[in-house]
């Protein structure tokens, strides 16, 4: 069941109590390939929706996902983030993203599914497709591997103590490159990206294209930054080239 507000061609509504953005009507039975959309940890699906737009004429919709503990709000992110940063915080949403995904899928009812993510939601989204065979394709930009890079903003935090070294591992990509290829997935990432570096996501990127060129290409664009809205004229033809490498790639693998 969806529950909508009506006024636009993307509206705020639930799929099975979960919160998106997307058309009227998503949840309904239909055939027409859908891309679920996961945002950043500083970003929310209208940054999504602003710098990865609805278009209509690409064949297929896009369901932008409110994603859990980031929907929580200001004060409690800040609870969290005080309570522990790493376990309460970012493997939080690592878990309850990979929680609650099942039932997304359920809710749009067998359609043909991608994954687009930016940012953490990159690394999200190459998850979702690592979880779940029935995801055609997913496409991270600007993403990461794992959390190692973490380290590298907060050198302080006890990141070798047992019960974070664990969850460390156990979100590792790294370790499940086998696994993940049996899913294409398109890498797209900026080497002008001063928050989520090339050379962290770059061994999964290489390591994917070994399996499979064709299957796991990556691309690296000298401009793009980490946001996907523009701010210079080669910043935006590097963004035009996201949105067009993205779309080109769902529509081959879902249609």
């Amino acid at each position: 069941m969806s529950e909508s507000k009506a006024g636009s061609a993307v509206v705020e509504q639930t799929l099975d109590g979960i919160p998106v953005w997307a058309r009227p009507g998503v949840g309904e039975p239909s055939r027409r390939p859908v891309v679920i959309v996961l945002h950043g940890m500083s970003t929310r699906p209208a940054t999504m929706q602003a710098g990865w737009p609805p278009a209509g004429g690409d064949g297929f919709d896009r369901v932008y996902w409110r994603l859990p503990v980031l929907r929580e709000g200001k004060a409690a992110l800040a609870a969290r983030r005080n309570q522990d940063l790493f376990l309460s915080l970012f493997a939080a949403v690592w878990a309850e993203t990979r929680a609650e995904l099942p039932r997304l899928l359920a809710a749009l009812r067998d359609r043909p599914v991608g994954l687009f993510g930016f940012s953490i939601g990159g690394f999200l989204a190459l998850w979702g497709a690592l979880d779940h065979k029935s995801v055609g394709a997913a496409v991270s930009v600007g993403g990461v591997p794992n959390f190692d890079y973490l380290a590298a903003y907060y050198p302080d935090y006890p990141w070798e103590a047992s019960q974070t070294a664990a969850m460390r591992d156990r979100s590792n990509l790294l370790a499940r490159v086998d696994e993940l290829a049996e899913t294409p997935t398109l890498i797209l990432h900026g080497r002008a990206d001063d928050v989520a570096r090339w050379e962290w996501m770059r061994p999964l990127a290489e390591a994917l294209a070994d399996r499979s060129a064709d299957r796991h290409p990556h691309q690296v664009l000298g401009h793009l930054r980490h946001r996907l809205q523009p701010e210079s004229p080669e910043e935006s033809q590097d963004v035009d080239r996201v949105r067009g490498a993205a779309a080109a790639w769902f529509q081959r693998w879902l249609t």
